[in-house]
């Protein structure tokens, strides 16, 4: 019986040392095409393209990799491996993000910017990777580029459920005067949080902007009672109200 025990665990050892072999393997072929091609007097931005127009499925290799050897040519690495293929954004946002050489924020821009119809491909992924960050990333993304802010957030929204006040808050931080809207679709979302996503957006907005959130909310199902007591709560004071 011991024997067999040792027989079982030398087979497994064996064949994680050969997959990581493998591994290794790959990741040196993909550094020595990398580096000849940049040897070809071009730059690591067309390098990562070429090799991803030829060989798309090793995404998860050649993205990283290349970070790895020219991390201050991040920007280039990442658009260009965007070009070389739409459908790959988020594999490469994804390849990008294990790497831990780019920030998430900055990921997200880049790839939106070269990609724009891939905006809720992109956040999507993002906040799967780093939801600690969720706040910044729908503030970086909706910041870069001029699509239907109300839906992408209002998606985010519905698509992350938990994250339903650090989206709201990102959304406002990066489009204050959007503040109604973005509380709209929430509470339409979300009926059962509607004090909650009043309090969030009041407490993230100038105080301009209260009463309007405080109308919003009751024009979408929440007493005026329940949405004054919401906005109070949100850092609003009783003296302003009055006022307005």
């Amino acid at each position: 019986m011991r024997i067999l025990l040792v027989l079982v665990l030398l087979t497994l050892t064996c064949s994680s040392f050969a997959k990581t072999y493998k591994s290794e393997q790959k990741k040196e072929l993909i550094t020595k095409l990398i580096n000849q091609q940049v040897k070809k007097n071009k730059t690591i931005g067309a390098s990562v393209y070429t090799l991803l127009k030829r060989y798309p499925e090793r995404v998860d290799l050649i993205v990283p990799i290349a970070l790895s050897l020219y991390p201050n040519s991040y920007e280039s690495i990442i658009i260009n491996a965007i070009q070389a293929e739409a459908a790959l954004v988020s594999d490469v946002v994804t390849a990008a993000l294990e790497s831990k050489i780019v920030s998430v924020e900055d990921v997200v821009a880049l790839a939106i910017k070269t990609e724009p119809a891939y905006t809720k491909e992109i956040i999507e992924v993002a906040i799967r990777a780093k939801p600690d960050h969720t706040q910044n990333i729908v503030n970086r993304a909706i910041s870069t580029e001029p699509f239907d802010k109300t839906e992408v957030v209002g998606g985010t929204m519905k698509m992350f459920p938990n994250q339903l006040l650090a989206v709201l808050t990102g959304a406002i931080d990066a489009i204050p005067a959007s503040v109604n809207e973005f509380v709209q679709a929430a509470i339409k979302l979300f009926p059962g949080q509607a004090e909650q996503v009043v309090s969030t957006a009041v407490s993230s907005s100038r105080n301009e902007y209260t009463r309007d959130i405080i109308k919003t909310a009751v024009e979408n199902g929440v007493t005026e009672s329940d949405a004054i007591a919401a906005a109070i709560v949100g850092g609003a004071s009783k003296a302003d109200l009055a006022k307005q």
